[in-house]
């Protein structure tokens, strides 16, 4: 090593390191939002299936996604804003690992409503 090159690999370092822990920490930032996102598809169809049975509201889907939220999507899930008519939809955000790189969550679940008649009204 000549004493021109004293120090490049200090250097080199201190360049590529920041470098490799960013696309180290982009690759975790993804995984946490692909759970993010299945954790609220999960509470969406959750509350789209409360919403189905013979006396179901959308309060009760609304209440029962919120509940699931609550249970499973505590950390993972940033903000939720819950939305029931007949259908149920979830918006929020994942958990930022990267400054400035917040991802959004969506996640909406329908149903066809069924309805019971007796065999005389067919």
């Amino acid at each position: 090593m000549s004493a021109g090159e004293r120090g490049a690999t200090t250097t080199e370092l201190a360049i590529v390191f920041p470098v490799l822990v960013a696309v180290v920490l982009a690759v975790v930032q993804f995984g946490v939002w692909y759970h993010a996102a299945a954790v609220a598809r999960a509470a969406a169809s959750e509350g789209a299936r409360a919403m189905l049975v013979v006396d179901g509201t959308a309060a009760e889907g609304r209440r029962r996604t919120q509940e699931f939220l609550d249970q499973l999507g505590r950390g993972v899930i940033e903000a939720p804003a819950v939305t029931t008519i007949r259908a149920g939809e979830i918006r929020a955000s994942a958990p930022e690992l990267l400054p400035g790189l917040r991802l959004p969550v969506t996640a909406r679940a329908e149903s066809p409503l069924e309805r019971f008649r007796a065999a005389d009204e067919r």
